[in-house]
């Protein structure tokens, strides 16, 4: 497995690939909802296993706290360890970048997923593209 923050115009493509299934085609997400003009303003980043892309997420760096949005892996290499080890390295990028909280919008059906991992939930439960999810938090210490 090989996580690269995206650099190329091939790299950007393979991010934005594999959102479109993950999200518009299986989890019938719109394409508005999917992608914004905000994407020029993002970090984005993909994984690949030999070089096929399998997940894609990025980063908006805001003042004061990082928001990780758009975390996603194809459905067949979900429950393989690799979304963690995905998280992990966005965790130490922002880290890397003296970020002192991340913040996330997760789905409710993901939510002990990134609670492993040290995200703490607040707030209401919200829709964001008609799915269901809570804010969530880390401090960096």
């Amino acid at each position: 497995m090989e996580i690269r923050k995206c650099n190329t115009i091939n790299e950007l493509i393979d991010h934005y690939q594999i959102r479109k299934k993950v999200f518009i085609e299986e989890q019938q997400v719109s394409y508005e909802d999917e992608f914004d003009l905000e994407e020029k303003n993002r970090t984005a980043f993909v994984i690949y296993e030999n070089n096929i892309p399998i997940g894609a997420g990025r980063i908006n760096f805001l003042d004061g706290f990082a928001k990780i949005e758009r975390v996603c892996v194809l459905k067949e290499y979900r429950g393989s360890g690799i979304g963690k080890k995905f998280m992990e390295y966005l965790i130490q990028y922002c880290k890397e970048k003296k970020v002192k909280e991340i913040r996330l919008g997760a789905q409710t059906t993901a939510l002990g997923f990134y609670e492993k991992l040290g995200f703490i939930k607040y707030g209401e439960e919200f829709l964001d593209a008609n799915i269901p999810h809570f804010m969530m938090k880390l401090t960096i210490k």
